[in-house]
C-alpha cells in the first residue's frame, strides 16, 4: 500500500513515452497532432490513476512507434483545462481529433491491450466515403442489408471535403462513432431537372 501511495506522488517519469502537458502546452500540443492524440487526465494520489499509469505507458511505447502520441495532464494542477473539458472524475482518458475531444476510453478498458484496441478503433475513418453518386447508389443495397433489424440511423452528406456541412458532419461522425452510420459522397448531388 505504501508503494502504491508513493507511486501516486510521481506520475509519469521524465523518461516516459507519455508527453506531460500543462495548461500552457495543451492547446498547442493538440494543434500539432490534428489526426489524433490520447490524453490521460489524472489526479495525483488517485489509486485508479496510479493503476492506469503503467498500462498507459506500455501503450504509449507501442503507439509511439506508429507515430500516435499519448499525453497526460494533471487535472488538479491544471484546473482551468479540467473545467474547460467539464472533467468530473479521474482518470478520464479522451481521444482528441482536430483539437476536439471526440471519444472517451471506457473505464473498463484500462489495460495496455484495450488502449491499443481503442486507438486502432478511433483512428479508423468515422465516415464511409464514396467518390460518386453512382458508387453511393450501388452501395445502398449492402447498407440496407447491414442495417436491417437495427435502429442505427444512416446520415449522408454530399459535396466537397471542405464544405461547412462536411466539416460539421465529420465532427458529429467522430462523436457518434458506432451509434450511427455516416457517409460522405464527394460528388455533389445532381440537380433535379427543371420543372420536375
Amino acid at each position: 500500500v505504501f508503494l502504491l501511495a508513493l507511486a501516486g506522488l510521481v506520475h509519469y517519469s521524465r523518461r516516459s513515452p507519455v508527453v506531460a502537458l500543462t495548461a500552457s502546452s495543451f492547446d498547442q500540443f493538440l494543434a500539432k497532432h490534428p489526426a489524433g492524440v490520447l490524453v490521460d487526465f489524472y489526479k495525483k494520489g488517485c489509486p485508479w490513476c496510479v493503476k492506469l499509469e503503467p498500462e498507459f505507458e506500455k501503450a504509449a511505447k507501442q503507439l509511439g512507434r506508429e507515430g500516435v502520441p499519448l499525453a497526460s495532464l494533471d487535472g488538479e494542477v491544471e484546473a482551468a483545462v479540467a473545467r474547460k473539458l467539464d472533467l468530473s472524475r479521474y482518470p478520464t482518458v479522451l481521444w482528441f481529433r482536430n483539437g476536439v475531444p471526440v471519444q472517451e476510453l471506457p473505464p473498463m478498458s484500462r489495460t495496455a491491450d484495450k488502449i491499443l484496441e481503442f486507438v486502432e478503433y478511433v483512428r479508423q475513418p468515422a465516415m464511409v466515403t464514396f467518390q460518386t453518386n453512382a458508387e453511393f447508389e450501388e452501395g445502398m443495397p449492402t447498407l440496407r442489408e447491414a442495417l436491417s433489424g437495427t435502429t442505427r440511423p444512416a446520415v449522408a452528406v454530399f459535396g466537397g471535403d471542405a464544405s461547412e456541412a462536411m466539416l460539421s458532419m465529420s465532427l458529429v461522425a467522430e462523436k457518434l462513432r458506432g451509434k450511427a452510420v455516416f457517409m460522405h459522397v464527394r460528388e455533389a448531388p445532381a440537380a433535379a431537372p427543371h420543372g420536375a
